[in-house]
């Protein structure tokens, strides 16, 4: 059987200068003691110590999905121009959560929800000849329908 996983949107605040941090966490205990993962948080936190940080839970969701759209909400353009932030990107861009019992993909490697995220599809070229497109289209469409497939979603 596999283990229940909660899917959490966390706020870590620096007791200290005020600064937080917004993030996502899949655990199976919502309270651990997980503070977050991002650059600027986990220097902050070798320099001031863990003890003046402290994580409250904002946010509990049975699957990822929720879990990524309230990320984005919450970090948007707006939120990263404030002054006492440590996040450095928006919300919601890494689509994929990796289970702990998934193996991790090989390094230098994508996943497919990986290149179909928004912002992937929105670099893709747009000017290409129609033949090329039309390969981009077909070979995006193969990927949806994988993923589909694979989150047991697929129209058949």
């Amino acid at each position: 059987m596999t283990p229940k996983y909660f899917y959490t949107v966390y706020k870590t605040t620096n007791l200290l200068t005020g600064h937080i941090y917004i993030g996502i966490h899949v655990t199976q205990y919502p309270f651990d003691e997980y503070l977050g993962s991002g650059k600027r948080l986990k220097e902050a936190i070798e320099q001031y110590g863990r003890q003046h940080f402290s994580k409250e839970v904002l946010f509990i969701y049975d699957n990822p999905d929720d879990m990524h759209d309230k990320e984005e909400e919450l970090v948007d353009e707006k939120f990263l121009r404030r002054k006492l932030i440590y996040n450095l990107s928006l919300g919601g861009g890494n689509r994929y959560t990796r289970l702990p019992w998934e193996p991790p993909l090989p390094a230098g490697t994508r996943s497919i929800e990986d290149e179909l995220s928004p912002r992937r599809l929105l670099t893709l070229p747009t000017l290409a000849p129609a033949g090329d497109q039309l390969e981009n289209i077909k070979r995006i469409e193969r990927q949806h329908r994988l993923v589909m497939f694979a989150r047991g979603q697929d129209s058949k």
